[in-house]
């Protein structure tokens, strides 16, 4: 992973910096590896995940409740397991207007914190009403320092929980700057 920081957290940004939202999705295959590494190549510090749990209890990266907009297969996230996770096919030929190698696969939490994890900075969203508390099993059993990571969610209990577990986390849940805060 050339190329990619070391030792980076939030505090160290200068204001305002700019967030890769699904790994860069105007420019790159949304929340793909390849994506992600587009972004941190162009100097992204951040790259933002949207995560849902699996089945099997894996975590999924990806932004919408379906797989049927982003790959060649359809049906609900939650019922996809981490194997067949790994099977799915980006829609190459209709993302951005094709032009993208075949062969792109969504991504499982896990390998974008094994090769992103404490080297980029990474926000990322819980997308299922169960995916917070894996996540942040899955950053802590990857050694990932919570200043390199700010959580997100639109349901409070997960924030309260990010928060009792020490980590950084956003709201998206209110327009309401001081009951967010």
């Amino acid at each position: 992973a050339a190329g990619l920081r070391s030792r980076v957290d939030f505090a160290d940004l200068s204001r305002p910096f700019v967030i890769a939202h699904r790994g860069g999705s105007l420019q790159v295959p949304e929340h793909t590896m390849e994506g992600y590494r587009v972004a941190v190549g162009q100097g992204s510090a951040v790259i933002e995940q949207d995560v849902s749990r699996l089945a099997d209890g894996g975590l999924g990266v990806m932004h919408d409740g379906t797989v049927d907009r982003m790959t060649t297969s359809s049906g609900n996230v939650a019922d996809h397991t981490s194997a067949t996770w790994k099977q799915l096919d980006i829609d190459a030929s209709v993302t951005l207007g094709g032009g993208w190698p075949d062969g792109l696969r969504p991504p499982l939490f896990e390998e974008v914190l094994t090769e992103f994890g404490n080297r980029v900075l990474l926000c990322a969203e819980a997308k299922s009403g169960d995916a917070m508390g894996p996540m942040i099993d899955a950053l802590e059993r990857h050694g990932v320092r919570p200043t390199s990571v700010l959580l997100q969610s639109f349901a409070l209990a997960d924030c309260r929980l990010a928060l009792s577990r020490g980590w950084h986390v956003i709201w998206l849940g209110s327009t309401d700057v001081a009951r967010a805060a």
